[in-house]
């Protein structure tokens, strides 16, 4: 087979896989849609987000976006229990649960991750979670995020676009850090390979590697140093989130702000360790 060939078989079989996710999803999501727990909402149902998004994002229309509104347990029934909420484009509609507790419910299996739960676990109100998926809808609609290369972008755009609507709740900085965007910074962190590396390094060892040592012997290294590393990861995280506030404040909002890792390359991602959370 020619290298042609080969290549024009690589890509079918690429885009069947996600002719093949897309209608799993949209199966999944009409049976969260009719499960009688779940409530149907628009923009105009939250007067506070219909005002600020009017504001800020002067020209989009979002009432056509619907808002499903259902419990933790259906989200769970239906594949979407890692999500608070989840903006789906080919839809246009957005799936919130009605209780929110970031860092998930699932109790975690190690050390390393009770020790991360404990610090992003935290109850969220479901509007504070409509407002950042609708904003996710507006990039949508404005060409902005049709480039998964740079997903991480996408969310700092979205989690910075949220800030003066949280603030116009009374919430200082410190609380949208820890109650918004903690859970988002320390998952960055921790697929950040070069951070990882420095964080390894300041705590008086290096960092495994996962390609040379088995998943079960990089758990073993990383329950070893859990307190240190959890530690590290927190700090690091919040320090981003600083970053990309005050960013937000010095470039102001609809501005695509630089990733607040410098010189960000998807082929230094690396794959996050588990954290059994609900992000």
């Amino acid at each position: 087979m020619s290298w042609v060939a080969r290549r024009d078989m690589i890509k079918k079989q690429i885009l069947q896989k996600q002719r093949n996710e897309v209608a799993q999803i949209t199966e999944n999501v009409q049976k969260v849609i009719k499960s009688k727990i779940t409530s149907t909402k628009s923009v105009s149902d939250y007067p506070s987000i219909k005002s600020y998004l009017e504001i800020a994002f002067q020209g989009v229309d979002l009432s056509d976006v619907k808002i499903y509104l259902t419990s933790p347990g259906v989200m769970l029934r239906y594949g979407f229990e890692r999500c608070a909420g989840c903006y789906i484009p080919h839809l246009n509609i957005i799936l919130v649960k009605d209780k929110i507790k970031m860092g998930g419910n699932k109790v975690p299996q190690t050390l390393f991750n009770k020790l991360i739960q404990k610090e992003v676990a935290v109850e969220v109100d479901p509007e504070d979670v409509i407002v950042h998926e609708l904003i996710h809808s507006i990039s949508y609609k404005i060409g902005r995020s049709g480039n998964r290369k740079f997903v991480f972008g996408e969310e700092e755009f979205v989690y910075t676009n949220c800030v003066d609507f949280y603030r116009s709740k009374g919430m200082t900085n410190e609380e949208i850090i820890c109650g918004t965007f903690l859970p988002f910074c320390v998952n960055d962190v921790m697929q950040d390979f070069r951070q990882m590396g420095k964080i390894w390094g300041s705590i008086g060892d290096e960092m495994p590697d996962a390609n040379k040592i088995n998943k079960a012997a990089m758990e073993k290294r990383v329950e070893q140093n859990a307190h240190s590393l959890s530690r590290k990861i927190i700090v690091v995280a919040k320090e981003r989130a600083h970053t990309m506030i005050d960013l937000y404040e010095k470039h102001g909002r609809q501005r695509v702000h630089s990733n607040t890792a410098p010189n960000d390359d998807v082929s230094l991602r690396m794959k996050a360790i588990d954290m059994d959370c609900d992000f």
